[in-house]
């Protein structure tokens, strides 16, 4: 950071900036952040990774930190999405589109950075970088598809990637019942916590 510091006073470049993907490293970045010698953040922000809203995004407002969105579509898992003319009240033509002005948003948030290789995606994303911006209607009405179709089967890969076992509520691995149940369960859970 130090010779980062240095760069830029010798206008060399312009910002620096301090990331973090894991929400286990966001007290660091808490920290490095309340130093006065950073410019922006890049943080993961989706209807699925919403840990930034407790501390980072506050924090990032109050000290005028420019705040970059990693991973809103959530390296990929949150997509398909729902059908598309299930979407037409959010003025938007496609859940790529959707998660983007999900993201953008937040009047916190400076700019959001989906990965694609696409010109054609690009495109589309691009699309939604343009006001009106979603209100916590339509930010609510954005998470809930995901809350009530995507979480649970994300919620399972995200835990087999990361190596924690799943574990049913009642019943075997085989019992259906058991998976409905705790399906539901992580559906009330994410409900719980769109604002």
């Amino acid at each position: 950071l130090d010779w980062l510091e240095a760069e830029r006073e010798d206008g060399r470049i312009r910002f620096l900036g301090a990331t973090h993907y894991s929400a286990s490293a966001f007290a660091e970045l808490a920290r490095v952040m309340r130093t006065g010698r950073i410019d922006a953040i890049q943080i993961p922000l989706n209807p699925y990774e919403r840990e930034v809203e407790r501390e980072i995004l506050p924090l990032a407002e109050e000290l005028g930190l420019g705040v970059i969105v990693m991973r809103p579509l959530g390296e990929g898992s949150l997509l398909p999405g729902p059908d598309p003319a299930s979407l037409e009240p959010l003025g938007v033509e496609s859940w790529t589109q959707a998660l983007i002005k999900w993201s953008l948003s937040d009047p916190r948030v400076t700019a959001v950075i989906p990965a694609t290789t696409s010109p054609e995606h690009a495109r589309e994303n691009a699309a939604a970088g343009s006001p009106p911006w979603f209100g916590p209607d339509e930010r609510r009405l954005a998470g809930r598809p995901f809350a009530r179709a995507v979480a649970p089967v994300i919620d399972q890969q995200h835990r087999m990637a990361h190596g924690v076992e799943m574990r049913q509520i009642v019943g075997s691995v085989g019992n259906a019942a058991g998976v409905a149940m705790q399906q539901q369960v992580r559906c009330q859970r994410l409900e719980q916590r769109l604002p």
